[in-house]
């Protein structure tokens, strides 16, 4: 019997044939598929389901602001640009990690997940390490580097936001040399990391 895998991100297509947001997520799922039963949680989109099988995978969308038509942080230009670009989802951002820790916590334990699989370090590695004492299950962390090479060096709350949610998971998988390079300094401190 396969075990229970979640895939915490905000890439993910928000119905099937969606070319607007990046299908690398979607491949992965596909792959652990094989070995586990993955399901993804990731933000709720204005015209989504919030509850969809697609092929293998059962996809969960949390919704995190009413109307849902306003929810501005689920497009296609993804979490990060939008919230550089858009003043609105600046205002809406706490009620999206505040009810995504409320759907990452209960949709661990309503799908008895055995492993997590975190995709980006802010928000998502940091709200998990919110919780992480309470679901005590093992975490991996696949870090793009956009958050971590868009640093400067003068943001101290952003470092120390990296810092613990780095801490807080089991292994990092950054996409490259230089993305674990700049988390290494970032932290001041070495890690359980791995680069495929």
């Amino acid at each position: 019997m396969k075990r229970n895998l979640l895939i915490l991100t905000d890439e993910f297509p928000r119905w099937e044939g969606d070319t607007a947001v990046s299908r690398a997520v979607k491949g992965l799922a596909q792959s652990l598929s094989r070995y586990y039963k993955v399901y993804v949680l990731c933000p709720h989109c204005f015209c989504a389901a919030v509850h969809q099988d697609m092929d293998d995978i059962t996809v969960i969308r949390f919704p995190y602001f009413y109307p849902r038509k306003w929810q501005a942080l689920s497009n296609e230009d993804g979490l990060l640009v939008s919230l550089r670009q858009n003043f609105f989802a600046k205002l809406i951002f706490p009620f999206f990690c505040l009810f995504e820790l409320i759907y990452l916590h209960k949709t661990i334990k309503k799908y008895n997940i055995y492993v997590i699989n975190i995709h980006g370090v802010f928000p998502h590695a940091f709200l998990f390490g919110l919780i992480k004492s309470s679901v005590k299950i093992p975490s991996v962390l696949t870090e793009s580097g956009e958050a971590v090479l868009a640093l400067s060096n003068d943001d101290f709350i952003k470092k120390n936001i990296i810092k613990f949610a780095v801490k807080k998971v089991d292994l990092t998988i950054p996409v490259s040399i230089y993305s674990r390079y700049k988390l290494e300094k970032i932290c001041g401190f070495s890690f359980n990391t791995k680069i495929i």
